[in-house]
């Protein structure tokens, strides 16, 4: 029996706030990100990384993100030449708050890691719309992403082209595959189960 210690959105949130006041940094968020490796999602990273392909990646995502305790949820979609993952922050409803902020900065800084953790380190987004008004540190999401990052948008979506991430993954090894999507379908219930 695998051991996972389960924390609380109450929790998560008590500590955000804590790292925020504490840091003194308003961009804590994006480096705290930019350490979630592929690996550090235990199970789940490596049901991503065993994938045969990018698409597979991306509907294994859309199917079981939610046994990471994401900050955010996340949908990819593509119309076959760009991909779009919209985001939004979980347990934080109010943009002009500074948790929401940190949920939405925390989780595209982890997706850019993971995603060059499987396609290499010159991917890229392309441009990313952002919800909430433009911060004091708003230079901080240019130096990170590299792309126009638009603020005060409908919603929150990244968007890159298909062919940074696409066709066969490079680790892609079905019997891991399997291994991990079933311990994932059994935390996936789980988690469901303690809501």
């Amino acid at each position: 029996e695998m051991h996972t210690t389960q924390v609380s959105y109450r929790q998560l949130d008590i500590a955000i706030r804590n790292a925020l006041r504490l840091s003194g940094d308003p961009a804590v968020a994006f480096r705290a990100g930019q350490r979630m490796h592929v690996t550090a999602y235990g199970m789940y990273g490596y049901a991503l990384m065993s994938s045969a392909t990018y698409a597979e990646v991306r509907d294994f995502s859309n199917q079981y993100i939610g046994v990471v305790g994401p900050l955010c949820a996340a949908t990819y979609s593509s119309d076959g030449a760009t991909v779009v993952c919209t985001m939004e922050p979980l347990h934080w409803l109010d943009p002009a708050e500074e948790a929401y902020r940190f949920a939405t900065e925390f989780s595209l800084s982890a997706h850019l890691t993971t995603i060059r953790d499987l396609a290499g380190p010159s991917f890229g987004f392309s441009r990313i719309a952002i919800d909430y008004a433009k911060p004091i540190h708003a230079q901080t999401y240019e130096d990170i992403f590299e792309c126009p990052v638009l603020f005060g948008q409908a919603g929150t979506d990244y968007w890159y082209e298909l062919a940074k991430a696409d066709g066969p993954v490079a680790l892609a090894d079905s019997r891991t595959h399997r291994m991990a999507r079933e311990m994932c379908d059994h935390l996936l219930t789980e988690v469901n189960r303690a809501g």
